[in-house]
């Protein structure tokens, strides 16, 4: 065969060759390629018919070792490939020269470098624009290269597994530390193994090791994206290490198990789950295991959970994410003593001091100072983030609400409603976060509807009627602010009446105001303060019914009534 002269012909038309040491390269080339076509058809006939009577891969590189230079030299030449029947012939002759079709060959398993020869061979054909690749060729394609094949695929997916532990095994082997760019290569290659869960030790192994290196950078944000957004079941299966490395380096991954956790709780939405339920829940999560080991992703949950709240404006997300930061903070950390270090400065002192037990009303009176100075440090542009990541701690601790329902009504204890002006600052600030013009006036309507309050308690008969019509006439205080309702909830500790906490559950139905009060059967209102129904709901689960063993049933069968009202209106 003439390889020599067919390889120096070629080469004159390679496009890439020196104009110095081929003048005319670029004015002549076309009409010399069109002259000597069938010259060239001619020699691959010649090479086809010769390399497949050759049995495997190494006969035709025995019998034709220039035989990859040459067809080397065929495929970047644009204008051979226009020509129908060349372009044909070149591509038989490069899939019978490696004997692509061939699975078992030993070559797949031992030489690698002629199938990536003709994968990139075939990658630079079809690059070339307008060739018309017929369809027995496309056909002959598929059939050789088993495109699209189960069998095919499973082979080139059982290389890859093996080519990539290799590797691993290597830089384990010799304590090699792994280029950023080599273990963001291998997360890429991985994207298709993500198909079969059984490679899950596999996918683990390379977020581990990328977690010695800067797994921002050494992992692909693509492969991080499809293993968690479109393989949650592979996702799931990681170690707990990988995880904490995904979640400290990649925000959106937080993101996802804070939504995971909270679909799991918010769905049947109809479904209402009480806090010691939430708090035992969040317990056994391991994206609480995770965020104690690592301050950092506690830090970025509390960012998530400001965006979704600002975001979703919902009730139910507020109250996910309050117990949220409680449950972690007072179930899961409180024991080790490093609370602190879980929340960025200078948050860290406010949360401190909500982990304490409150003695006295004092203790309002240095967490008011605390939470000012922390409003007034930063940069102006931060200010109205800072209050609403105050404002969420607060609310997050709910034993400090607890306290004052407790306390506003003890006229015992505090007989002046002005000793409780620092409890009463912090209710206030609750309730009205970002107006600060309208907090002063707020505090006083709230400390006459106390005192008011108080005196009815203090009436010898028709307590309940007093207190219903004080109620009423402040209703649009309570609607527009539900927090509120945390001061009808402070009559329970003095009168201890279920009869009266009916009475002020049915205030919170927005029925016809003449039916309020009147026995009206809330289970068919289908305008209900789920806000306030919650806030209720909630209270009597988390405080009172652990402690009241006498009343126990009756305080069962009171939630209870409640709770179908709260799951009827949302059904």
């Amino acid at each position: 065969m003439e390889w020599n002269s067919t390889q120096e012909l070629v080469s004159n038309w390679n496009p890439s060759a020196s104009c110095s040491e081929k003048p005319n390269i670029f004015t002549c080339q076309t009409v010399d390629i069109v002259k000597n076509v069938d010259k060239i058809n001619k020699f691959l006939e010649m090479l086809l018919e010769q390399i497949t009577a050759c049995a495997d891969v190494h006969e035709c590189a025995t019998k034709f070792s220039p035989g990859v230079r040459v067809l080397g030299e065929f495929v970047p030449n644009k204008i051979l490939l226009l020509h129908p029947k060349t372009f044909d012939l070149i591509v038989k002759c490069i899939i019978g020269y490696v004997k692509i079709f061939d699975l078992e060959s030993e070559f797949l398993t031992e030489l690698k470098k002629p199938i990536d020869w003709c994968i990139r061979a075939f990658r630079s054909i079809t690059k070339c624009k307008n060739v018309n690749i017929s369809k027995d060729i496309v056909e002959l394609i598929e059939y050789y290269c088993q495109t699209g094949s189960i069998e095919r695929n499973n082979y080139l997916i059982k290389e890859s597994v093996a080519t990539i532990t290799q590797c691993l095994d290597n830089l384990e082997l010799f304590s090699v530390r792994p280029s950023v760019s080599c273990l963001k290569n291998l997360s890429e290659q991985c994207i298709p193994l993500l198909n079969d869960i059984s490679h899950s030790n596999l996918v683990d192994r390379i977020i581990r090791a990328a977690i010695n290196n800067n797994p921002a950078d050494s992992l692909s944000d693509f492969f991080v994206e499809h293993l968690v957004f479109f393989k949650p079941e592979f996702y799931q299966k990681l170690s707990e290490s990988s995880k904490i490395g995904l979640c400290n380096n990649f925000p959106f991954v937080v993101e996802y198990e804070v939504l995971t956790l909270f679909g799991q709780l918010l769905f049947p939405s109809n479904k209402y789950r009480s806090p010691p339920i939430i708090r035992n829940y969040y317990k056994d999560a391991q994206l609480f295991r995770i965020m104690s080991i690592s301050p950092i992703i506690f830090n970025t949950c509390f960012n998530v959970l400001l965006s979704l709240i600002d975001e979703t404006r919902d009730l139910r997300i507020l109250r996910l994410a309050r117990y949220f930061i409680e449950s972690f903070f007072e179930d899961t950390l409180k024991e080790n003593g490093i609370i602190e270090l879980y929340v960025f400065k200078p948050l860290d002192k406010l949360v401190s001091i909500l982990c304490d037990e409150i003695q006295d009303s004092e203790a309002f009176s240095y967490l008011n100072i605390v939470r000012k100075e922390l409003l007034l440090e930063g940069l102006p542009s931060d200010y109205e983030l800072r209050r609403k990541q105050v404002w969420l701690l607060l609310l997050a601790f709910s034993k400090w609400r607890h306290w004052i329902i407790e306390a506003i009504f003890d006229q015992e204890k505090y007989p002046e409603i002005a000793q409780l002006e620092a409890p009463l600052d912090n209710l206030t600030w609750l309730v009205c976060p970002l107006d600060d013009a309208v907090i002063l006036n707020l505090k006083n309507v709230i400390a006459d509807i106390i005192m008011s309050l108080r005196e009815s308690i203090n009436l010898h008969k028709g307590q309940t009627e007093s207190i219903l019509s004080i109620l009423n006439q402040h209703e649009k205080i309570f609607k527009d602010n539900p927090l509120l309702t945390d001061i009808t909830l402070g009559l329970w500790p003095i009168m201890d009446s279920l009869p009266l906490m009916q009475t002020i559950a049915m205030f919170f139905v927005s029925s016809t105001s003449q039916d309020k009060g009147k026995g009206t059967d809330m289970s068919h209102s289908a305008n209900i303060s789920l806000s306030s129904f919650t806030i209720i709901l909630d209270y009597f689960h988390e405080i009172i019914l652990p402690t009241k063993n006498g009343k126990k049933e009756a305080v069962r069968e009171f939630l209870k009534n409640l709770e179908h009202i709260y799951e009827s209106v949302l059904t």
